[in-house]
């Protein structure tokens, strides 16, 4: 407990000191950090250092011969127009950066490298591990490329954190928790990329809402169709809502705060089992806020 408690200390600092200007790189890590706070003490990738050019230069021809036989014919990464490969390695030609970092992932004493950047190909970020099998070899055991950015990984290197950031006008980011045979087995939550971040945080605890929910991207009140939005999206849209739910959607709290009239507002995620209970969902974010949910005496220990 006393470990948790630090944990979500830790947070409530950064997102408090930094919230109202954050990068989005940086506001993805403190989503991902509130969502996943047990993987908060894990290894932040973005941390590790990256490859020097000459280091680069020296295990390219590794580095090809364990990812061509598995990925050089995965379209539309790897093509005759476009390479994923070609263009990390030579980033700077391509107007890009350096991504491929150093570090011992698996924890057995040799090197490994870790891409975690574009796609280069497509509108995407992807994750690809490469696994020092001595000092001039690799093999990647990672059975696809993995379309999401890896935020932080295990002490182990077993598990990781990471995000697939909407791309092409879809404004929902994917937050995972998962494993290298599943990124997404341990757990994933969908936050619409400007929902409000809380600054003050709770010991999460979980709800189930005996009234209509009413998920919301910030803390205001704003139930005004926007019929521009929705000939868009093709589906009604009011004002800051995200979706609602007939009475009986639980989830978990994350977070409270107040808003300056004194009003309770809590930062949630629902269960995906409530979806069952859903009469409006323009958007497919499960996490944001509601207004004053009543808890009982069982559900507030």
């Amino acid at each position: 407990m006393a470990k948790r408690v630090r944990a979500l200390l830790c947070v409530w600092l950064f997102l408090t000191a930094i919230a109202p200007a954050l990068a989005d790189s940086d506001k993805h890590l403190a989503v991902s950090d509130l969502l996943w706070s047990k993987a908060n003490s894990w290894r932040l990738v973005s941390n590790t250092p990256s490859l020097s050019e000459e280091k680069l230069k020296s295990v390219q021809t590794a580095l090809t011969a364990a990812y061509m036989p598995k990925f050089g014919q995965m379209q539309p990464l790897e093509g005759k127009d476009c390479s994923l490969l070609t263009r990390a390695f030579d980033w700077q030609k391509w107007g890009g950066r350096n991504e491929f970092h150093s570090l011992d992932i698996n924890q057995d004493g040799i090197e490994d490298i870790l891409y975690v950047g574009s796609a280069q190909c497509a509108e995407e970020d992807v994750t690809i591990a490469w696994i020092g099998k001595d000092s001039d070899s690799f093999e990647i055991q990672q059975k696809w490329i993995f379309a999401l950015r890896m935020l932080r990984l295990s002490p182990d290197g077993s598990q990781f954190t990471s995000v697939a950031i909407g791309c092409c006008g879809d404004p929902i980011d994917e937050y995972i928790i998962g494993t290298w045979e599943n990124p997404r087995v341990m757990g994933q939550a969908y936050v619409e990329a400007d929902t409000q971040l809380p600054r003050t945080l709770a010991h999460t605890v979980h709800f189930n809402n005996q009234y209509e929910t009413i998920l919301r991207r910030s803390t205001v009140i704003n139930n005004k169709f926007n019929d521009r939005l929705s000939h868009f999206m093709a589906h009604s849209v009011f004002g800051n809502q995200l979706r609602r739910y007939l009475s009986g959607a639980s989830g978990t709290i994350l977070a409270q705060e107040e808003d300056a009239q004194g009003t309770l507002w809590h930062f949630v995620r629902i269960d995906d089992d409530s979806d069952y209970l859903l009469t409006q969902a323009p958007y497919k974010a499960n996490v944001g806020w509601v207004r004053g949910i009543a808890q009982t005496k069982e559900q507030k220990q």
